[in-house]
């Protein structure tokens, strides 16, 4: 294992994120651990789809995992992250209701979550 760096990537897809992530779970935690990471946030698009294994392999490298799910939010990108386990629940509640076609307002689901905004690719 390296060194430990104070460092977590909340951007990463597993390859359950059809056509944007490639690799496994089980794949970057073991990167991750490689590189010396604090942990990894996983945030598959509209869903938790990798996080079942995701939990498995952090526990195999003894790294934090952090739950996350990235949406579409007034056509922004938005990665939502659970602190704890209301904030789980409020975030798989978020994602059935994305999903159906009844409005739903971010706001509803906003406690114990929290909010990062990808970076977002320029050109020059």
């Amino acid at each position: 294992m390296a060194p430990s760096i104070d460092f977590v990537d909340f951007f990463c897809k597993t390859h359950y994120s059809f056509l944007e992530g490639a690799s496994s779970p089980e794949e970057l935690f073991s990167t991750a651990a490689a590189l010396g990471y604090s942990g990894l946030g996983i945030a598959d698009l509209n869903g938790l789809y990798g996080v079942a294994r995701a939990h498995i392999a952090s526990k195999t490298h003894q790294l934090p995992l952090y739950i996350g799910a990235e949406i579409k939010w007034k056509n922004i990108p938005l990665s939502l992250f659970a602190l704890n386990r209301n904030g789980y629940g409020n975030l798989c509640e978020l994602l059935s209701q994305s999903q159906q076609s009844i409005p739903w307002e971010l706001e509803a689901f906003a406690s114990d979550l929290i909010a990062i905004l990808p970076p977002i690719p320029t050109c020059l």
